[in-house]
């Protein structure tokens, strides 16, 4: 596939202003998870850490099914253009008390579950809008653009964020968030999407069972589910484990920046796979890639040398980019 084959997706309009959107929140988003990590640890402890962190996927995960659920029910660019407003709105009070130094251990906790929330409507959507802006050949390449940019986002995103924290505070970075998802809705309010075929309307309940019962009825979407349940649970583990690892014993901020610059090299390296492989079997290929998840964990205990914790995070990071877009 040719150079203008990989980018092909762009020239159709619909998509373009979606992956600019998102290419703008994510600009803040590349920079925000580093200065949340240390802004938590300045105010406590890790546990606290771990309580916020905990409160944002615990509240992704219990609204996942409703967002699935509404985003069939309601115009997807309408809950994608509520969520970034949510989202924004978060950032922006986030930064104001953390600027005026009124930021509690609570209040982190209580940000944080409104933006898992909100990111649990949000992804949904955005998953379903996909298929109505792209045509069908051009879907993966569409997907692994997306994949591209956020990697080369998240390239720079933890050093620029690092010096950022260290010469402002993390209060500014928060405030970058905020002005990103103002970007990302005023793209998604020039987007034009066309109308798709609504669910049958029937109470919320019945939507969730009908829901269970085709998962159910697929033995390899049941057993992906379950199986990428517990990906997931390590993912997590070292979102939590990695910045307490970095601060105690690696040089701090600087060194997780480092760790996370890594995984973003991974994430370009597996969006690009994924704009050249068609696998004959997807989720096979998706299984084997994921393999080295548990790659920044093994390495954090006990704590390698920086260089090696960024390769292997580069060998996850580069895993889930890939199988996520194919």
């Amino acid at each position: 596939m040719r150079a203008r084959g990989y980018v092909g997706p762009l020239g159709e309009r619909p998509f373009r202003l979606l992956w600019l959107g998102q290419t703008a929140s994510g600009v803040g988003d590349a920079l925000v998870y580093l200065a949340l990590v240390f802004a938590v640890l300045q105010v406590g402890s890790a546990a606290d850490l771990g309580y916020v962190l905990g409160a944002f996927w615990l509240f992704r995960a219990v609204f996942n099914l409703a967002g699935g659920v509404w985003s069939d029910r309601l115009p997807r660019r309408l809950v994608m253009l509520a969520c970034d407003a949510v989202r924004g709105t978060v950032e922006f009070v986030t930064a104001a008390l953390l600027l005026t130094g009124n930021m509690r251990v609570w209040m982190f906790v209580v940000t944080a579950a409104l933006f898992g929330a909100a990111s649990a409507f949000f992804q949904p959507a955005s998953q379903g809008l996909m298929p109505q802006l792209v045509s069908r050949e051009l879907l993966q390449q569409a997907n692994a653009l997306l994949g591209v940019s956020r990697g080369v986002l998240n390239v720079a995103g933890p050093s620029i964020s690092g010096i950022l924290v260290a010469l402002f505070g993390p209060g500014w970075v928060f405030a970058i968030d905020g002005v990103s998802f103002v970007f990302s809705a005023g793209f998604l309010l020039a987007l034009k999407v066309p109308a798709h075929a609504r669910a049958i309307r029937q109470s919320f309940f019945a939507d969730l069972a009908h829901g269970w019962r085709e998962v159910r009825s697929r033995n390899w979407l049941f057993a992906s589910i379950f199986a990428f349940m517990f990906t997931n649970i390590s993912i997590a583990a070292g979102m939590v484990l990695g910045p307490i690892v970095a601060q105690q014993d690696l040089g701090g901020a600087k060194a997780y920046g480092l760790i996370g610059t890594g995984g973003a090299v991974g994430g370009i390296f597996g969006g690009i796979l994924a704009l050249r492989v068609r696998p004959s079997r997807p989720l096979v290929f998706q299984f084997l890639v994921t393999l080295p998840t548990a790659l920044p964990l093994l390495l954090f205990i006990p704590p390698a040398p920086v260089a090696a914790i960024a390769v292997g995070n580069a060998a996850f990071v580069a895993g889930i980019a890939s199988g996520n877009a194919i």
